[in-house]
């Protein structure tokens, strides 16, 4: 339909639409009808999104407005939104090639296994290089985190961080200081011991839940110079004397009867230790905010950056991001879906009254009018260290937690743990 045609077509609508207004729907109807026969046809493009299910019901119903807006400013293409159960076990076997989708929730950790497997594909030059998309408003740590061989496969949508949670009622009642930004390992070991003194007629208080999850532990080894692996990611170097400080460091707290694990509490985790009041520290992420807030709401407690070590200062970061599937046939298509998720206009919107702190450096101060409790997990995303390996690394990670529970058991000693993992490290970098 030319120029001439389309407004003599929209001069005739208009006289219709009075008409039908004296004469009755039956007619509007008739001229609708001819209207809509008369319009140039869309092809329209379905793409499909594969996630978990969001946290909670108001960020699923965030996410599907902002899928909602999206397929409404764009009529050829519609976007429908599928939740699996099982999420993390689906991204770790890598079997996503089972279900139709095109683009794809993944996080760091599982990124380079994806990668391998081709269920992810890097995001091509013209998206990386947009200057709307304002790629310096982004930690580098985190930009790195999805980065591999040099080429960027997504934008992070958020990150969470480890930082010490502490007891004030406990720390009172040894007659400590709360601890502060930059508190050192020794500082971090006395407030331990002066808690675990304090007489209690009813029941043992404990400094420090001593977690076997390899993720609580590995701050301090980086915080005391040591790594799993070289900075060419192909050579093992936690069999080393910085690890092994570490280690010896972190279990010296149960040794001496300053920390306790969490079955000590009858627990299956350090929050829950936590909240029974009879601990005075944990290492935790953002995440235990809403979990005590909810399940504990008298307890007070505090959160500070974790403590420096000889290296200085050290935390884990855990992200994730929306990444282009590998099997996508609508790729064109599922780059404009990212692009539209990846501003930060959208990225505001999907971070609203989430706990986990924004990526962009521009949306941190209004989160952190929210969220002021929770700074220190925000800052540690200046110094973090990714949550991700090389792959097929989950079986080194998984030996580490293992055999930290028969460092416990007093059924090995720390030496193994290194000697083990590093053995496992070789065999999958090899």
């Amino acid at each position: 339909m030319n120029k001439r045609s389309l407004l003599l077509s929209l001069k005739i609508y208009s006289y219709l639409l009075l008409f039908s207004a004296v004469t009755g729907c039956q007619s509007f109807s008739a001229v609708t009808e001819w209207w809509s026969n008369d319009q140039p046809k869309v092809d329209v493009i379905s793409l499909t999104l594969l996630q978990s299910k969001p946290v909670d019901d108001e960020a699923a119903t965030q996410l599907q407005a902002v899928i909602n807006e999206f397929n409404l400013v764009n009529e050829a293409i519609t976007v429908t939104l599928r939740y699996e159960d099982q999420y993390g076990d689906l991204l770790a076997r890598s079997t996503l090639s089972e279900i139709d989708h095109d683009l794809l929730l993944i996080d760091s950790f599982h990124l380079p296994d994806l990668a391998v497997a081709n269920a992810i594909q890097p995001l091509p030059p013209s998206f990386t290089q947009s200057s709307q998309l304002r790629l310096d408003d982004f930690y580098p740590s985190l930009l790195d985190a999805f980065t591999l061989n040099g080429e960027l496969y997504c934008l992070p949508n958020d990150f969470r961080t480890l930082a010490m949670v502490y007891n004030k009622a406990l720390f009172d009642e040894a007659g400590i200081a709360y601890p502060r930004e930059g508190w050192t390992w020794t500082e971090f070991r006395a407030a331990a011991e002066a808690i675990a003194d304090t007489k209690n007629d009813f029941y043992t208080t404990y400094g420090f839940v001593l977690s076997t999850d390899a993720s609580r532990w590995l701050p301090f080894l980086y915080q005391n110079g040591g790594d799993l692996l070289a900075a060419d990611r192909k050579t093992s170097i936690i069999n080393s004397d910085a690890a092994l400080s570490a280690m010896n460091f972190y279990f010296g707290l149960f040794e001496d009867g300053f920390a306790a694990p969490t079955s000590t509490f009858l627990s299956s985790w350090s929050g829950q230790a936590f909240g029974g009041g009879r601990v005075g520290m944990i290492v935790e992420g953002n995440w235990i905010q809403p979990y005590l807030d909810m399940e504990y709401p008298q307890l007070e407690y505090g959160i500070v950056a974790l403590p420096i070590g000889s290296a200085g200062p050290a935390t884990i970061a855990f992200s994730s991001c929306y990444a282009l599937s590998g099997q996508t046939e609508n790729l064109s298509e599922a780059i404009t879906l990212l692009r539209y998720l990846s501003t930060p206009t959208t990225m505001r919107r999907l971070n609203e009254g989430n706990v986990a702190a924004p990526p962009r450096l521009s949306l941190q101060s209004e989160w952190v009018q929210q969220n002021e409790s929770l700074l220190p997990f925000l800052t540690g995303g200046e110094y973090a260290r990714p949550w991700r390996f090389v792959p097929n690394y989950q079986i080194v990670i998984d030996s580490i937690s293992s055999n930290m529970k028969r460092v416990l058991a007093v059924e090995i000693p720390t030496e193994e743990v290194l000697r083990v993992a590093e053995e496992l490290s070789n065999e999958v970098i090899e």
